[in-house]
């Protein structure tokens, strides 16, 4: 069973700034500069997702687009925390869901 986790262009750029990925100038990429990026079909283009009026980054196709474009998958110690903690949520929930059918 695949697990989808999907980050906000915040964590996306949160994410690149813990482990020292930066634009132009030296400076952290921003949340801006992620939207422009979207807008002219520049940055992780195959990691977006659009649902209700949110944009949403695919984790695993976010992954990829690190390894091509920087060498490196951006896991750092904190956003694996982050993710384990969505992961620990996910699972709560779909729980939640299965013990209230089962009653």
């Amino acid at each position: 069973m695949s697990n989808l986790l999907f980050l906000t262009a915040k964590q996306v750029a949160d994410r690149w700034a813990a482990v020292g990925i930066t634009g132009t100038g030296d400076k952290p990429i921003s949340v801006k500069t992620l939207a422009c990026w979207r807008s002219n079909g520049d940055g992780p283009q195959q990691a977006v997702v659009r649902t209700m009026g949110k944009v949403r980054y695919r984790l695993d196709d976010l992954r990829k687009y690190e390894k091509a474009a920087f060498g490196q998958v951006c896991d750092s110690p904190e956003s694996s925390k982050t993710v384990h903690e969505q992961l620990q949520s996910h699972h709560r929930t779909m729980s939640d869901s299965t013990n209230r059918q089962a009653a």
